[in-house]
C-alpha cells in the first residue's frame, strides 16, 4: 500500500440536516490513521470533481459511504443509453454503511444498485435479509461505532449536570402519515389500508415488536407476497414504520407528562404540550453529543428493534446512562440493571424515573460500566478494520 494511501468518504449535506454522517466520517477518518491510511471526506454532490480525481487516483484505496448515498454515482461507458457503476469501472470497493432500513422510501435511491465491488455493511440484523431481498449479494453485519473523537470536554458526575432525563427526539404530526394513505384509491388500497391499520395498531400498543417484521408477517397471513422491489409494498412499509415510530413517541410524552423531562426536537407538539417539561430547539449530532455529555440520562425510544442506533451509542460514548426501549442489539450486548436500563412499556419507564431519581449514584455506575463496555466493543477501529479486512480479500 502507497505511503500516501486514503479512503474518500462521500457524505450528502443537502440529505443530512443534522449531520449525522458527518460525525460518522470524522470518526471514520481518524480510525483510519491508525493503519496508515489517510482520509479525504468529500460531499459528493456539491464536488463532484473530486469523486472523479478519487476514482483515478491509484493512492484512493476504497469509498466508504452512508445509506447509499453515493453508491448510486454512475458513468455511461461501452453500451449507449446504459449505465455502468463508476466505481465497478474503476476498479474502486466501496463500504456502504447502512443505518436505516434500506426498503423504506427514503432510501430508494440504492435500491436497483448492485454490483461486486458494493459492501453493503448493514448496522441492523433485519437490515441484512432486506438488503438480500434487494439482490445485494456483498452484505455484511457489522456493528456501529462509538463517537471517542466527538468527546466534548470532561463528563461531571452524575447529579451535577445540567439535565437529569434527556429525550431527544423528533415529533412529526401522525396526520401526515394518514393523509398519504387517504388519497391512496383502488382495491389494492383498501389491503393496503387493512394492513396498515392492524399492524400499526398492535405495534403501538406493543413496544417489543418491529413494524418491518409485523407488516410481512400480515402480508403472509393474507396471501400477500411482500416484494421490496413493489411501490405499494413500500409505500405500506414505510407509512406503518413511520406512523407507529410517531404514535409511540406521542405516548411517550403523555407518560411522562408531569415529570422533569427535558426534550430536545424540532417540533411544536401543539398547545396541550406538558407544561412540566423543559424544551430545547434540535441541532447537530455532534452538538447533541454535548447536550448528552450534560445529561444524567438519555431516553432512547431505539425504533430500530435488531440494530444499533447512534442515540445509544451516543449516550454511551459521552458517559450518559441509557434508558432504553426494547431493542435486541442492546439486550444482547449489554446487562441490563448494569450496564443501562430498559422499559417495556411508557409506564413502566415513568416509574423507572420517579424510582431513579432519588439514586444519582446508581445511575453514575450504570452510565460508566456502559460507557467502558460501549467503548471497549464497538470503537470506530472495528468498523475500519472489517473494511481493510473486505478490500484486501476482494481485491479486483
Amino acid at each position: 500500500m502507497s505511503t500516501n494511501a486514503y479512503a474518500a468518504i462521500l457524505i450528502c449535506g443537502e440529505i443530512d440536516a443534522f449531520q449525522h454522517n458527518s460525525v460518522f466520517a470524522h470518526e471514520l477518518a481518524l480510525a483510519l490513521k491508525e493503519f496508515q491510511i489517510g482520509a479525504n471526506i468529500i460531499d459528493y454532490r456539491s464536488h463532484p470533481r473530486a469523486i472523479h480525481s478519487a476514482l483515478q487516483d491509484n493512492d484512493c484505496v476504497f469509498f466508504i459511504c452512508f445509506n447509499g448515498f453515493g453508491s448510486e454515482l454512475s458513468l455511461a461507458n461501452d453500451q449507449p443509453g446504459r449505465l455502468s457503476s463508476a466505481f465497478q469501472y474503476y476498479g474502486k470497493s466501496v463500504f456502504d454503511v447502512m443505518h436505516d432500513c434500506p426498503t423504506h422510501e427514503t432510501l430508494v435511491h440504492q435500491m436497483g444498485v448492485n454490483f461486486p465491488l458494493r459492501f453493503v455493511l448493514a448496522t441492523d440484523y433485519g437490515y441484512v435479509q432486506e438488503a438480500h431481498e434487494l439482490n445485494i449479494h456483498n452484505v455484511r453485519f457489522v456493528p456501529s461505532i462509538t463517537f471517542p473523537a466527538s468527546q466534548p470536554p470532561p463528563r461531571r458526575h452524575a447529579g451535577r449536570r445540567t439535565h437529569r432525563w434527556l429525550l431527544p427526539i423528533q415529533l412529526p404530526p401522525p396526520a401526515e402519515v394518514r393523509k398519504r394513505l387517504a388519497a391512496y384509491g383502488g382495491y389494492r388500497a383498501k389491503i393496503i389500508k387493512h394492513i396498515f391499520e392492524a399492524v400499526s395498531e398492535a405495534c403501538i400498543a406493543d413496544l417489543s415488536l418491529d413494524p418491518r417484521v409485523e407488516t410481512r408477517r400480515a402480508c403472509r397471513e393474507v396471501g400477500l407476497l411482500f416484494d421490496a422491489f413493489n411501490a405499494d409494498h413500500r409505500f405500506l412499509l414505510t407509512a406503518v414504520a413511520d406512523l407507529v415510530k410517531f404514535e409511540r413517541r406521542r405516548s411517550l410524552l403523555k407518560a411522562l407528562g408531569n415529570l422533569p423531562i427535558t426534550i430536545l426536537t424540532s417540533e411544536l407538539i401543539g398547545p396541550d404540550r406538558p407544561k412540566d417539561f423543559t424544551y430545547l430547539p434540535a441541532r447537530s449530532f455532534s452538538e447533541l453529543l454535548a447536550i448528552m455529555a450534560d445529561s444524567d440520562v438519555v431516553i432512547c425510544p431505539l425504533p430500530h428493534h435488531t440494530g444499533f442506533h447512534e442515540r445509544a451509542l451516543g449516550a454511551f460514548s459521552v458517559g450518559a446512562a441509557v434508558l432504553s426501549a426494547p431493542n435486541a442489539v442492546l439486550e444482547s450486548e449489554f446487562v441490563d440493571g448494569r450496564d443501562f436500563l430498559s422499559y417495556k412499556t411508557a409506564d413502566e419507564l415513568a416509574g423507572l424515573i420517579t424510582r431513579l431519581s432519588s439514586e444519582p449514584d446508581a445511575l453514575s455506575s450504570i452510565a460508566e460500566s456502559g460507557r467502558v463496555r460501549a467503548s471497549a466493543r464497538f470503537s470506530p477501529t472495528r468498523l475500519v478494520e472489517t473494511m481493510i479486512s473486505l478490500a484486501q480479500t476482494y481485491r479486483k
